[in-house]
């Protein structure tokens, strides 16, 4: 190959070479761009996802406060009629243990049969469910350790709801829950007149 045609075949490799490097840059710019508009995206679906949450849980919130509110002015009058004096409620009454938190949505004291302190242990929900259920019971059990004030009084639970399923209202009477359910433009205890309730001590 002589001077000339090597000089030339150099020339032709340099400038494949550049061409190469500037092809590769371009690529590369062509997928910083990508990324860059896959992260803004990302970045716009995570604060989207955040805001849907947001706006989820206020609506949650704001279902269990009116439900709350439809029920807690109710408790008096309704254990009265079964013989419990109720001397005080509370709604999301919170109390620490130990770096956990119990919360009740409606808390109730009073007493029963004229003598015996008892605490009643209502949870409010819209549509309440057997997990709901479930959950409470395992929370009456631990209520005397986040509610120490209350060590030594009996404890009863309700479930209460603006819509109560059949098989969940029998499932909590057979947990010896009250079952409280809208009626007209009040409350009313769904459980019969014999019905007996589960007592924690």
């Amino acid at each position: 190959m002589g001077k000339n045609s090597l000089t030339i075949e150099v020339e032709r490799l340099k400038k494949e070479f550049y061409q190469g490097m500037a092809e590769l840059r371009e690529s590369q710019r062509k997928t910083e761009e990508s990324q860059r508009e896959t992260d803004e995206q990302m970045r716009e679906t995570d604060e989207q996802m955040k805001e849907t949450d947001k706006r989820i849980r206020q609506v949650t919130d704001g279902f269990g406060k009116f439900t709350e509110g439809l029920v807690e002015p109710n408790v008096l009058p309704l254990f009265k009629e079964l013989g419990i004096k109720i001397t005080g409620t509370g709604t999301r009454v919170k109390r620490h243990y130990n770096g956990e938190t119990m919360e009740v949505d409606i808390l109730a004291t009073g007493r029963m049969n004229k003598r015996e302190n008892v605490i009643i242990f209502i949870e409010a929900k819209t549509d309440p469910t057997q997990r709901d259920i479930k959950d409470e019971i395992k929370h009456i059990g631990e209520f005397s350790k986040f509610f120490n004030e209350y060590r030594g009084r009996c404890v009863i639970g309700a479930i209460a709801g603006i819509k109560i399923a059949k098989g969940v209202k029998e499932y909590a009477q057979k947990r010896g829950f009250y079952v409280l359910a809208p009626s007209g433009d009040t409350m009313a205890i769904l459980n019969k007149k014999e019905f007996k309730p589960r007592i924690w001590r």
